[in-house]
C-alpha cells in the first residue's frame, strides 16, 4: 500500500476515528472503504497530471493547498494557508480575481490564464480553471482552482510576438523608407517632367527629335518605377481604401482601351474589346478597375511581339453580382516554373525579362493586391497560347444617370491664356519645381510669389493680396499641413473669407488628405501638375475675381 493509503491510518486521521467507531458493522465499513479507495485513486490522478489545487472560502482566503501549487510557486503549505495569495499577484492579477471571486460567487466556473510571482521573484504563468464550491444545501461556500504551469509555452508564445512586433517594424521602417525615397527621387523626376511639359511645343529638328523623345521616354519610365513601389508600399501598410461609386463599365473602360489600341496599332498588334454584360451600370471602384486592366493591357502590348490582344468583359449566371474581364495574348506567355511566383514583388514574368522589357515586376502584384482588396482576386488561368489572365469582382448591378459627356478634345501641352488677373503665392523649397513653376506662370503673364517654406509663406500671405495659396506638403522649418492650421486660424480670428489653399505633393497617402481636408485644404495637386491641372485651378479663381 501507497504512503499515502496508509496515511489514512494515522490515529489522527479522520479515516481512523470513523473506523474505531463502525467497527462491526460490516457495510458502513465497505462504503468507508469505498470513500477511502475514491480519495486516493483522485488524490493520485491530480499527482500525476502535475496540477496544483488550490481551496480557498467565499471571501478568498486559502484553506487547502495541494503540495504541487506549492512546489511550482515555491511557497510552502504554510505560506499559503489564511491568506488570500495577494503577495503571488501584481496590480492586473489583483483585478483580475476580484473578478474572478466575484463571479464565483455567482455560482460561475472559468478558465483563464494568469502571471504568478515566484519565491525566488521571477514570473511564472498558469492555465487556472476555477469552479464554485457548494453545501449540501447547494449555497456556495468557497472556490476551488486547478493549477497548470504554463510559463514555458506562455514565454514562447511571447517570444513569438516579441519577434513579430520586431518584424513588424522592421518592414514599417522599410515601408518608411522606401516611401522617403520614392519622395526624393520623385522630386527631380516631377521637376523634369514639368520642364518637358514647356519645352514640348518647341519645333524639334530630326536629328533632335530622337534624343527629345528618349529623354521623355526615359523619364517617364523612371517616374513608372517609382510610383510602383510607392504603390506597393502604400498596399503593404494598408493605406489604400476601396471608394465604390455607381459608373456605366462600359464608357469608363472605352478610353483607357482606345489609348491601348493606339499603342498596340503602334506595334502592329490588334488589340480588340468586347463586353456581354446584361447592365452595364455597376457599383465598383473604376480607379483601381482601371488600374489593373491598363497594368494587364500594357503587359500584353509590351511582351507580345505579333498577332493579338483581347479583352473580354463578361458576367456569371451562377454568381450574380460579379463582373469578370479576361486579358488575353498571343505573346510568349509564362514559363511553367514562373507560375508559382508571378504575383510576388520583383518577380513579374521573371525578374530578367522584366527588366529587360523596361518593367519593375511589380506591376501584376500591386494588380492583385487591388483585386482582393475589392474582394475579388486576379487570376492567372491555363493557355496553350501566350498569357490569359482573369480579374473577378464583385459589382452589383445600379442605375447611372445619363449625362451629357465633359470629355473635351485633348489640350495642348501649354495652352494661351492671360493669367494677369491672378496672383500666387507658392511655398517651395525644390530650385528645379520652382523654375519649372515660374516658367510656366511667366508665359500665362501670372504674378507668382516664391516662398521657400510654411513660415515665409504665412508671412507673405500677412502682406495680402493673393488668390490663390500653394503648399508644398513636405518643407524645412514648417511644413504646408502646419502652415495651412496656422493660416485657417488666422482668417477665423480676423472674421476673413478662407483663402483658397491646395496642398502640393509628389504623393499622398488617404491619411495625408484627411489631415489636409479637415484643417482647410480647398484641395490638392499633384506633382508634376500638368499645365492643364494648374489652368484648371486657376481660372476657378479668375472667374470668382472677375
Amino acid at each position: 500500500m501507497s504512503k499515502d493509503s496508509s496515511s489514512n491510518h494515522e490515529p489522527n486521521h479522520p479515516y481512523w476515528q470513523l473506523e474505531e467507531n463502525i467497527k462491526g458493522k460490516p457495510e458502513l465499513e465497505a462504503l468507508l472503504h469505498a470513500l477511502r479507495a475514491s480519495e486516493f485513486k483522485y488524490r493520485t490522478i491530480l499527482e500525476e497530471l502535475d496540477l496544483g489545487f488550490v481551496e480557498v472560502d467565499k471571501d478568498g482566503v486559502v484553506q487547502k493547498v495541494h503540495s504541487r501549487f506549492a512546489e511550482i510557486t515555491g511557497y510552502s503549505t504554510e505560506d499559503l494557508v489564511g491568506t488570500t495569495g495577494d503577495f503571488l499577484l501584481d496590480d492586473a492579477g489583483k483585478r483580475m480575481m476580484t473578478e474572478v471571486m466575484e463571479n464565483r460567487k455567482r455560482g460561475m466556473a472559468s478558465s483563464y490564464e494568469l502571471p504568478v510571482r515566484h519565491r525566488l521573484g521571477h514570473r511564472i504563468w498558469m492555465l487556472i480553471t476555477g469552479a464554485p464550491l457548494r453545501n449540501l444545501r447547494g449555497d456556495v461556500v468557497g472556490s476551488v482552482g486547478i493549477h497548470f504551469d504554463i510559463t514555458d509555452r506562455k514565454e514562447l508564445e511571447l517570444e513569438n510576438e516579441r519577434a513579430l512586433a520586431s518584424e513588424a517594424m522592421a518592414r514599417q521602417r522599410e515601408r518608411d523608407l522606401l516611401m522617403k525615397m520614392s519622395h526624393e527621387i520623385r522630386t527631380p523626376i516631377n521637376a523634369i517632367n514639368g520642364l518637358f511639359h514647356l519645352l514640348d511645343t518647341r519645333a524639334w529638328s530630326e536629328e533632335e527629335m530622337p534624343l527629345w523623345q528618349g529623354a521623355q521616354n526615359a523619364s517617364a519610365m523612371l517616374r513608372v518605377v517609382v510610383d510602383e513601389i510607392l504603390h506597393l508600399t502604400k498596399l503593404e501598410s494598408g493605406a489604400q481604401v476601396v471608394n465604390k461609386t455607381e459608373v456605366n463599365v462600359v464608357e469608363a473602360t472605352t478610353a483607357m482601351a482606345k489609348m491601348h489600341r493606339l499603342l498596340a496599332d503602334q506595334k502592329g498588334l490588334n488589340l480588340t474589346c468586347s463586353c456581354r454584360l446584361s447592365n452595364n451600370n455597376r457599383l465598383i471602384d473604376v480607379d483601381k478597375w482601371l488600374q489593373i486592366l491598363t497594368n494587364l493591357l500594357g503587359n500584353a502590348i509590351k511582351y507580345t511581339v505579333e498577332g493579338e490582344i483581347t479583352l473580354d468583359i463578361f458576367e456569371n449566371s451562377d454568381r450574380p453580382g460579379w463582373i469578370y474581364a479576361e486579358v488575353k495574348d498571343s505573346g510568349p506567355g509564362i514559363e511553367h516554373a514562373e507560375r508559382e511566383t508571378i504575383f510576388l514583388p520583383f518577380e513579374g514574368r521573371g525578374l530578367k525579362q522584366a527588366s529587360d522589357m523596361g518593367s519593375t515586376g511589380l506591376g501584376l502584384t500591386i494588380s492583385r493586391e487591388l483585386a482582393v482588396l475589392m474582394g475579388g482576386d486576379l487570376l492567372l488561368m491555363p493557355s496553350a497560347n501566350g498569357a490569359r489572365f482573369l480579374l473577378e469582382l464583385p459589382a452589383e448591378t445600379c442605375s447611372v444617370k445619363e449625362e451629357p459627356s465633359s470629355v473635351s478634345p485633348a489640350l495642348p501641352a501649354v495652352m494661351t491664356w492671360d493669367g494677369s488677373g491672378v496672383r500666387v503665392l507658392m511655398a517651395e523649397d525644390n530650385e528645379l519645381n520652382i523654375m519649372y513653376a515660374q516658367a510656366l506662370f511667366d508665359r500665362w503673364n501670372l504674378a507668382c510669389v516664391v516662398v521657400g517654406n510654411g513660415r515665409e509663406a504665412l508671412e507673405a500671405w500677412e502682406k495680402g493680396g493673393f488668390d490663390v495659396l500653394l503648399l508644398d506638403v513636405q518643407m524645412p522649418e514648417m511644413d504646408g499641413l502646419e502652415a495651412l492650421t496656422r493660416l485657417r486660424g488666422l482668417e477665423r480670428d480676423r472674421d476673413l473669407e478662407p483663402t483658397p489653399v491646395y496642398m502640393v505633393t509628389a504623393f499622398a497617402d488617404e491619411k495625408t488628405r484627411s489631415m489636409a481636408m479637415e484643417r482647410g485644404a480647398t484641395g490638392f495637386v499633384s506633382k508634376p501638375f500638368s499645365p492643364q491641372e494648374m489652368h484648371r485651378i486657376l481660372t476657378v479663381h479668375e472667374k470668382k475675381e472677375g
